[in-house]
């Protein structure tokens, strides 16, 4: 029993590190994400919310498609955070913890 429950714990690792790395080079280094080199240093947005709160503040300019695209993409690529928390940490295996 204890040698499976190491094998699920090394398994979700691994998915964790690979997921780490993706979320990591679109964020910081995709291309297709914005982050192109155009005559300037490349700039990134470190302010937590703040390009959240400038999406909803001109969504008629950028259009309802635009703000849902930008809200629901966040919550997609930041939501395996709240599964693999509760695999690496015994504090976080209840909801609230972990929310």
């Amino acid at each position: 029993m204890a040698a499976t429950k190491r094998g699920h714990r090394l398994a979700a690792g691994i998915l964790f590190l690979v997921y780490f790395v993706v979320l990591f080079y679109f964020l910081f280094f995709s291309e297709k994400m914005g982050r192109t080199y155009s005559e300037r240093a490349y700039h990134y947005n470190l302010v937590p919310l703040k390009e959240i709160a400038r999406f909803v503040k001109y969504w008629r300019v950028l259009g309802m498609k635009a703000v849902l695209l930008n809200i629901l993409g966040n919550v997609a690529a930041f939501l395996p955070f709240g599964f693999f928390l509760p695999v690496f940490s015994g504090r976080c295996k209840k909801f609230w913890r972990t929310a």
